[in-house]
């Protein structure tokens, strides 16, 4: 197509020009811009796991498999989950300082969820007195704990029965927390409590990163036990920095398991020590939904059941007020639980021919909310309205009760009698009204009170 025809400025030629001209000029100065920014930062990325780190009120962390930290700018609600393992790329802001005061500061570019094998259903092995735990498959059993002066161990197993290590098929999972007054290196333990002529295994052990720990694995086959893995490593002390403890954990299988590789790498990836001050309440919201028709109006008995909560263990339900009366359904609505047990964790899903109720984790920020409903950090979190037993200011999130009666009246802060005197008790009630309500010193406080005498007798 000529620019100029008999004369004329083909103008429909020359705008197709100056338009292509503006995308490709446009392009190069997106890539040299991009060029400029990969430059003027560090972009970072790979695979790692997402952690609660239970420090400055708490907050979400990713952890690389090779050891790094990271404290997420902007993660997503969807990816602050503890264990959570993801692939991500990420921009290092070294211009900005995080009051975390853990980890290098970063903004998430790109990050997705690391598929895995379906664990939803696995048990949780919680040891607080060693201060780690692991998930294991809801048809393993723990075949052994046992704990001396000099040692602690934990067997897991894909067999019931106490020989298990004898039989021709079989897995094998086992967790030991040994002193070392010694104070002997990795390698040094490893030759030192092998079963056979330590020269044998010279050349096989290998240095390794597990669980941000630096360890030491090795394997050999031995009968009957057959293969056996070892991975050696130091337990983070609580009160100080010396070698007094190594943590030992020993796979073996026989050959006719195939499987048994893949199922102790998944409940290794589980393994995790647990944080001194990680808090002992157990909180987790829960929405119910109701498959047949029950009779009952009480959940918490359902609930203990489908959760298998044994008797004895408390826990209690509370609602936001914000979102609905629960004492209309009971089912059919969300809750947030507290269970007093922290050796107990909630799956993700539980279904039964009643109920399906499905569990998700609670933030941290929410909990001093559900643990005092007098809590607020602002004046929009106080409300004036009843918290089942007394009439005041309060925040939205109210504890479930079903008991029907309250030791103090429902005017705390006079007595019935009092407030009575100020009306005809033959024909009248007082009724307390509040203009509004603050938060002070992180208390919710009612203003503006009166009381007016109603004709009437309350029923």
């Amino acid at each position: 197509m000529p620019f100029i025809t008999q004369g004329k400025t083909n103008w429909k030629f020359l705008l197709i020009v100056v338009f292509l001209a503006v995308i490709v000029g446009g392009g190069a100065l997106y890539y040299q811009f991009q060029q400029k920014e990969e430059l003027k930062f560090n972009i970072v990325s790979g695979t790692g796991t997402i952690k609660y780190i239970s420090i400055e009120g708490g907050f979400y962390g990713l952890i690389t498999d090779d050891g790094k930290k990271y404290d997420p700018n902007n993660l997503s609600q969807a990816f602050q989950k503890d264990n959570l393992k993801v692939k991500f790329k990420a921009r290092v802001r070294d211009d900005l300082v995080s009051f975390h005061m853990w980890g290098t500061l970063v903004d998430i570019i790109e990050i997705e969820k690391i598929e895995t094998a379906e664990i939803a259903d696995w048990q949780t092995y919680r040891n607080e007195e060693y201060w780690f735990e692991t998930e294991f498959p809801k048809d393993w059993m723990i075949i052994e704990e046992a704990t001396t002066d000099d040692a602690f161990l934990v067997t897991f197993a894909n067999s019931k029965e106490e020989n298990t290590v004898q039989k021709e098929e079989h897995c094998l999972l086992g967790i030991g927390i040994y002193k070392n007054d010694r104070n002997l290196s990795l390698n040094e333990w490893a030759k030192a409590t092998y079963w056979a002529d330590p020269k044998e295994l010279e050349g096989k052990i290998n240095e390794i990163n597990f669980n941000n720990q630096k360890a030491i694995k090795y394997e050999f086959v031995s009968k009957p036990a057959g293969l056996e893995t070892h991975i050696l490593f130091y337990r983070p002390s609580i009160n100080s920095e010396t070698n007094k403890e190594i943590i030992s954990i020993v796979t073996s299988h026989s050959s006719e398991e195939k499987d048994c590789k893949e199922m102790f790498n998944q409940m290794l990836s589980t393994f995790r020590f647990i944080e001194e001050d990680e808090t002992a309440d157990n909180w987790y919201h829960i929405t119910i939904a109701k498959k047949q028709a029950i009779t009952s109006d009480e959940p918490t008995p359902y609930l203990r059941e489908l959760f298998g909560l044994p008797e004895g263990k408390s826990f209690s339900l509370v609602y936001d007020t914000g979102e609905g009366d629960p004492y209309e359904t009971r089912f059919d609505f969300s809750y947030y639980i507290f269970i007093n047990d922290q050796l107990i964790k909630l799956k993700d899903k539980y279904e039964n021919e009643n109920l399906i109720v499905e569990v998700a984790n609670v933030d941290p920020k929410l909990m001093p909310y559900l643990e005092d409903s007098d809590y607020c950090e602002s004046n929009e979190d106080c409300v004036i309205r009843s918290n089942f037993c007394a009439y005041g200011a309060f925040n939205y999130y109210q504890r479930f009760i079903d008991v029907w009666g309250c030791e103090q009246g429902f005017y705390p802060e006079e007595d019935e009698k009092s407030l009575q005197e100020l009306c005809n008790k033959e024909t009248e009630h007082p009724e307390v009204k509040y203009t509004g309500a603050k938060c002070i010193n992180h208390q919710c406080v009612a203003q503006g009170r009166t009381v007016t005498c109603v004709k009437g007798v309350p029923i």
